[in-house]
């Protein structure tokens, strides 16, 4: 199995679902936290827009829902991001939420070495 090259565009919404996710853990008045690959906030400024963002910072990387909800982009090889134990420093677990393409690049030698006989 190859990994994904740059023409393998599946739009299969996991990316929608999970943002979906991090605004309703942070609905009335909180903050998720959401790790995203190198250069895929762009991307998810137009799915932000279309869930409501009242408010899109893209110099700091974060999005206002208003009520004081926000959602927080890291990005994978950030300093606090710890791909192995699927964790932000300073962050509890259950605000945090993970993009699979970001979990498939932490991860690639791992899935490339579980599917080498696929």
């Amino acid at each position: 199995m190859q990994s994904r090259s740059r023409w393998d565009n599946r739009r299969s919404g996991r990316t929608t679902r999970m943002l979906t996710e991090a605004l309703r853990h942070c609905f009335n008045g909180g903050s998720s936290y959401v790790v995203l690959p190198r250069g895929l906030f762009e991307y998810c400024c137009q799915i932000l827009k279309d869930l409501g963002a009242t408010y899109i910072c893209k110099t700091r990387r974060f999005a206002e829902f208003g009520a004081n909800s926000k959602i927080y982009f890291k990005v994978l090889h950030d300093q606090d991001v710890n791909p192995e134990t699927f964790e932000i420093r300073g962050v509890r677990e259950e605000h945090t939420f993970w993009d699979h393409e970001a979990v498939r690049q932490a991860h690639n030698r791992t899935i490339m070495k579980y599917h080498e006989y696929d």
